[in-house]
Parts: C-alpha cells; sequence; structure tokens
C-alpha cells in the first residue's frame, strides 16, 4: 500500500489504493487509519494520501540494517583497485551524508581527507553534492538550510544558487566532481551505487585527477554497475 502510493506524484484517494492494490474499501479504511495514527501516511492537497514524514525514520533504519560497511566494501574494494586511487562509498545517515566506507588503493601518493564517519561540508564533496542532488527538493533544502556552506578553499562554492545549478547538471550527467573544493591539492568524482541510494567515489591528488579523469569516470562507472557482494 505505501508502495502505491509512493509511486503516485500526487498522492491516491483510497478508492484509487484500492483499485491499485486489490485491497477490500474496508481494509483500506483500516489501514489507513493505522498508517495515519503512526505517522507513515498524511493527507495532502484535495484530501488525497501521500507518505508522511514518518516514512523517512523508516527509510533511515531501513538502510542501517540492510546495507551495512560491509556489504559495501566490494564496491570500494574493486574500485579502489581498478583506478588505484582512495575509494570510498557514502550516504545518508540520521539526516546527514556520511562516508560508511573507505578502501585505499595502489598508487605510492595516495589521497588522505576520506574517513568512515566525515559528515562535514558535504556540499564542497563529490559524493554529498551527489546526494543532494538526487535527494528530494524538501530533504535538500533541509539540509541545506541547516548546514553552513564553509568556504573550506578558493574553489568551494557558497552561493546556493550556484550550486542548485550544479545539482542540475549533477541530475542530468548521472555524476559530480569536485576539484579542488573541498581540500586543496584533492579532487573527487562519485557516481551512484546500482539500485540503491548510495554512491561511490574515489579521492585523487588534483594533478593526477585532471590527467586521468576520463579513466576514473569510466572505472567508477563500471564498478557501480556491476552485482559485488
Amino acid at each position: 500500500m505505501l508502495y502505491a502510493v509512493a509511486e503516485a506524484p500526487d498522492g491516491l484517494a483510497p478508492r484509487e489504493v484500492s483499485d491499485r492494490t486489490g485491497l477490500s474499501r474496508q481494509t483500506v479504511y483500516h489501514l489507513v487509519h493505522t498508517l495515519t495514527e503512526v505517522g507513515l501516511l498524511r493527507r495532502g492537497a484535495g484530501n488525497r494520501l501521500v507518505l508522511g514524514l514518518g516514512v523517512g525514520a523508516l527509510a533511515a533504519a531501513f538502510q542501517h540494517q540492510l546495507v551495512p560497511e560491509e556489504q559495501l566494501r566490494p564496491y570500494v574494494n574493486a574500485l579502489a583497485a581498478r583506478t588505484g586511487e582512495l575509494a570510498y562509498s557514502s550516504a545518508w545517515l540520521d539526516g546527514e551524508i556520511t562516508v560508511v566506507a573507505v578502501a585505499r588503493g595502489s598508487r605510492v601518493v595516495q589521497a588522505r581527507d576520506v574517513v568512515v564517519g566525515n559528515r562535514d561540508d558535504a556540499a564542497a564533496r563529490a559524493s554529498g553534492k551527489l546526494l543532494l542532488a538526487l535527494a528530494p527538493e524538501e530533504a535538500r533544502n533541509q539540509y541545506l538550510s541547516t548546514h553552513r556552506l564553509t568556504r573550506r578553499t578558493a574553489r568551494t562554492k557558497t552561493n546556493r544558487r550556484e550550486l542548485d545549478r550544479e545539482f542540475e547538471g549533477i541530475v542530468e550527467q548521472g555524476f559530480a566532481v569536485d576539484e579542488e573544493e573541498f581540500a586543496d591539492g584533492l579532487s573527487c568524482i562519485a557516481v551512484p551505487l546500482r539500485a540503491t541510494s548510495f554512491v561511490i567515489g574515489i579521492s585523487v591528488p588534483a594533478d593526477r585527477f585532471r590527467a586521468e579523469r576520463e579513466r576514473y569516470l569510466e572505472s567508477a562507472l563500471e564498478v557501480a554497475a556491476e552485482k559485488l557482494g
């Protein structure tokens, strides 16, 4: 039932829920009452049923239990092995954009700015920008209204309009980049992990990134599309 409502951009009337799910009207009305009471559903415009705020907490708990660090590790390990660079995965956890897995590559000089648990200045990181760009508008606005846009380097974007334009471009191209925006001398690229709400990326010395950017992007997209673990 929640899935049916989630698929409808403008919500559903109870009778439409009944038609789509095959549940009787009486059962639907009973479920609507229960799910509304616990915050998983609410009445939207025109008294149509839409998802409630409680779904966010449910989704966060689902992520914690279903995709822990060990299930993401095959992807970051594969990306680190394929590129030789420091690879990582990030996700929304408890309303924060958080690094959840890291693997070091084989190159002698490695990036050192990415550690598990890092939640700092997500709008300056490739993985953070990608997660913000792909997030529902309400979640993105909530995050940006409660997190200061800190100028970490001369290249950091701290203008909301400029960021919004970049988010639009990220959605169109399907990946995100930061070129010395989070830390001087380091650049990152991040892509969505296939069929999940997680992203994977690499952090690379800036000069090497400029020389091998296309190879890095190709490798990240290939790993993200694979079924590992």
